[in-house]
């Protein structure tokens, strides 16, 4: 039940941290029964929940400070000050943004660690650009960035290219986001030797490939192998190289245009990816008048370039992606 106003709370966490002190003391029987494995991967998990309990009060004694209560439990307590309230992760400060996804990937380690979840998602929609004035909206980041990033630096005299801007945003995601989770991972005991990352797999996907909100070309980039499933440490270009050029975007830039050669369905992708979660294809294809394999429908919008193979192949181990092929 929550606590009267200026009432003085702890977190559920630091309860279970306390509790865990008195169990590794003998205040419940015999401290020896715990092996000295059990003991090592339970300190493991008490450091994460530490963790999270610091994060926790931190964020209430900046609510406090402000002059509210129970910061972490009230998600506003996550927006740093945009007046754009739809979603806390739009923050003009590029170091609560940091901080934001520091908090919420030991969030999602914690989880899975102790069985709690197997699957955590997040929907990145802020630039990750340091300055301010690249905020997530049309006047700001969709028109002025997104959608002209395309254009030959040759056509370009407005400032700092928009394709400058978004390398940098998302160099900043990867190193202060998405490295961070794999870390906390990567630490993590299994219990057989190899860590939770190696046990998993940690995907960043886009939007879009080099053309604002089309989908052929698309970039992945994965961390973790899914006990061995998946061959890591390499960078496959599954695009077909003899395919004839996509159609003109428009942009005039040759360089990006040349870049448009479709491959491999999105959709073979995804089901490698819940087959190496141990589920068949018989449990997640979709029926359809064209019998399409993988998972969810394709969206093809050019048949030549896609032909009857590839959708046929869809439920198929990637070759050299996936082990044994």
């Amino acid at each position: 039940m929550p606590g009267q106003p200026g009432e003085s709370r702890t977190h559920v966490l630091n309860r279970v941290v306390e509790h865990f002190n008195q169990l590794t003391t003998g205040a419940f029987g015999d401290a020896r029964r715990l092996s000295s494995s059990d003991k090592a991967r339970l300190n493991d998990h008490m450091d994460m929940v530490s963790d999270l309990a610091r994060r926790f009060d931190t964020a209430d004694a900046v609510k406090s400070k402000a002059g509210g209560v129970g910061a972490a439990c009230d998600p506003q307590s996550a927006n740093t000050g945009n007046t754009d309230g739809a979603n806390e992760m739009y923050s003009p400060v590029y170091s609560d943004l940091k901080a934001w996804h520091e908090d919420y990937n030991a969030v999602f380690a914690a989880a899975i660690s102790c069985g709690a979840s197997r699957i955590a998602t997040v929907r990145v929609e802020n630039t990750f650009h340091q300055s301010s004035q690249y905020t997530v909206d049309w006047e700001q980041w969709h028109d002025p960035v997104a959608h002209v990033a395309a254009t030959p630096r040759s056509n370009w005299s407005g400032g700092t290219h928009p394709q400058d801007i978004l390398v940098t945003a998302k160099n900043n995601f990867y190193r202060d986001a998405y490295l961070d989770l794999l870390e906390r991972l990567d630490t993590i005991d299994a219990g057989d030797g190899t860590s939770l990352l190696d046990k998993g797999l940690v995907m960043w996907a886009q939007e879009s490939g080099p053309i604002t909100h089309e989908m052929d070309s698309t970039p992945v980039i994965t961390a973790g192998s899914v006990d061995g499933y998946f061959n890591t440490g390499n960078y496959f270009d599954l695009r077909n190289e003899n395919a004839p050029e996509y159609w003109d975007d428009g942009s005039g830039n040759t360089a990006v245009q040349s870049q448009r050669r479709p491959g491999i369905l999105y959709n073979q992708w995804l089901s490698n990816i819940l087959q190496a979660m141990g589920m068949s294809p018989s449990e997640f294809q979709r029926s359809h008048q064209y019998g399409w394999a993988g998972y969810g429908h394709a969206k093809i919008d050019r048949s030549e370039q896609h032909p009857s193979r590839l959708v046929a192949d869809a439920n198929k181990k990637i070759p050299k992606v996936t082990s044994g092929t």
